[in-house]
């Protein structure tokens, strides 16, 4: 017998090769149980019951499509009212609200399916805003059967939602009464006391929650309030019991190293070096990992931290502020001028931003234009760096344009900050912290909807705006480059009559063909 009679038979169906790539006995079990149920409703077609199981398992493996069809399957049949009440929720799991309070109005004639028929009923009115209207199911709910916690909880929702937060912690505090252990009712006890402001009651609810059932948010969440109320070696003593119940959660690692940063608690830096190098961190980890290199005053290993996180995509002020003074503490004014400089274009108006840009130009000594950088990582990333008072900008461009260099000069001046992109010497476009973003200007000038404009500017920060119009068809390039123009006419206007500040040049930079 060749080898390869050996091998196992490959997965036929589209179920069976979902399931295939789960490991171990529990994927092996899921398969014989997808396989048992298709059987049996092959041979039960009329079994709704059977139906809504297997459309549970197809949606429990993300096969909604297979769900939606056992789900029709099922609404077409004669379902007893137990079926009833699975079918409506299910209906109301693929978001079908209206065809769910139908199943459930129907499951509720029956006495014996009518509570949890009153709380699918009330659970779809909350989902489509009908707030009024679910209380009154769910007290009705609570009335007929006041040991039955699901609906208790589900009326605190309703009554947490009309602004009843008084009412609503009553329920809560009678549903653990009954089930201690009952995890949505410590969670919404939770959001009652964050949302009323009263910081105790919230750690006690979160403490209950974490009883029930130990989790990284939740974790992280009760450590945050626990620090708010002053309680910082509390709020270390759980995040390491946390991390240590649950060794693979990157987030609570890089929580633990900020609370020990924040606090004085030893081993900072290895936490959130651990941290930074599992799968799956958060770039928060590799910036508090820069601040603790910078709490030990190991400058280098900082600056390399916040490069990272950097190139990973981070942009919040911290992370400018925090690179700029790593640079400036190695000698690199040049290049935290530089970075704070990217910080207020990125952040217009940024306070703290603009104040360590001044402490930073009042540390910085007198340097040639022509002088190289003392960071390595930004090798001839500033070819050019000075004092407006020493250089004009008209003399920088001009000395640009006849070099034919390709980069961006950026400015700092008492005025504000502005940034100007070159292509071999041609002006490619400029704007300042003064003058209207792009976006304001298109939308000014009708050329751009608010709708428009909205869909593009959520996600996608690093890919510049133009772009991102141009791309998904909202406007033509031609406006586009007409608006850039326009835009950086009245930049250079402006600009052109700075006499004080400081200015740094990039160049050769291969992107800035990129950022147009």
């Amino acid at each position: 017998m060749c080898s390869s009679d050996l091998r196992a038979p490959q997965p036929r169906t589209r179920a069976e090769r979902r399931i295939s790539s789960t490991s171990g006995t529990g994927g092996k079990a899921m398969l014989n149980t997808v396989l048992r149920l298709e059987r049996r409703a092959r041979r039960e077609p009329n079994n709704g019951a059977v139906q809504c199981a297997l459309a549970e398992l197809q949606l429990q493996l993300g096969n909604t499509k297979g769900a939606l069809a056992s789900i029709e399957r099922a609404s077409t049949l004669e379902n007893p009212p137990a079926t009833l009440v699975r079918l409506g929720l299910l209906l109301e799991r693929t978001d079908e609200h209206a065809r769910a309070l139908t199943a459930y109005e129907s499951a509720g004639k029956d006495a014996n399916c009518r509570i949890p028929a009153l709380v699918g009923q009330g659970r779809v009115l909350l989902k489509q805003g009908q707030t009024v209207a679910a209380t009154r199911v769910l007290s009705k709910a609570v009335w007929l059967d006041p040991e039955n916690v699901e609906a208790r909880c589900a009326l605190a929702g309703a009554l947490v939602q009309e602004g009843r937060l008084d009412e609503a912690a009553t329920q809560l505090r009678q549903t653990l009464n009954v089930d201690a252990e009952h995890l949505p009712a410590w969670q919404l006890l939770a959001r009652i006391g964050e949302t009323s402001g009263d910081l105790d009651g919230e750690v006690a609810a979160l403490r209950g929650a974490l009883r029930c059932a130990p989790d990284a948010d939740l974790s992280v969440t009760l450590a945050h309030r626990l620090e708010a109320l002053g309680r910082a070696n509390e709020a270390i003593e759980l995040l390491t019991r946390a991390a240590e119940h649950m060794p693979s959660s990157p987030t609570l690692l890089t929580e633990l190293g900020r609370c020990q940063l924040a606090h004085g608690g030893a081993g900072a830096i290895a936490t959130l070096r651990q941290a930074s190098q599992m799968r799956g961190a958060p770039m928060e980890a590799i910036f508090w990992l820069g601040r603790a290199h910078q709490a030990a005053d190991d400058h280098v290993a900082a600056r390399q931290a916040f490069r990272t996180a950097q190139a990973r995509g981070m942009r919040t002020p911290p992370l400018y502020c925090g690179l700029a003074w790593s640079l400036q503490q190695l000698g690199d004014h040049a290049a935290a001028i530089d970075v704070l400089v990217q910080g207020l274009m990125q952040h217009r108006g940024e306070a703290q931003i603009q104040s360590l840009l001044a402490e930073v130009k009042r540390a910085a000594p007198q340097v040639s234009p022509t002088a190289e950088p003392s960071d390595p990582g930004a090798a001839r990333s500033h070819a050019l760096e000075g004092r407006l008072q020493d250089f004009s900008v008209v003399d920088l461009l001009e000395f640009l344009r006849m070099n034919r260099r390709t980069g961006a000069l950026r400015l700092a001046a008492s005025q504000g900050v502005a940034e100007i992109l070159l292509i071999e010497g041609n002006l490619a476009s400029a704007s300042n912290s003064n003058t209207a973003p792009l976006g304001d200007r298109l939308l000014a000038a009708g050329l751009l909807t608010g709708a428009d404009l909205d869909a593009v500017m959520s996600g996608h920060e690093t890919v510049p705006l133009g772009r991102r119009l141009v791309e998904s068809n909202r406007i033509e390039l031609k406006t586009l480059k007409r608006a850039l123009h326009g835009q950086a006419q009245e930049t250079i206007s402006e600009i052109l009559r700075w006499t004080d500040g400081h200015f740094v040049s990039q160049i050769g930079r291969a992107s800035c063909r990129e950022r147009v």
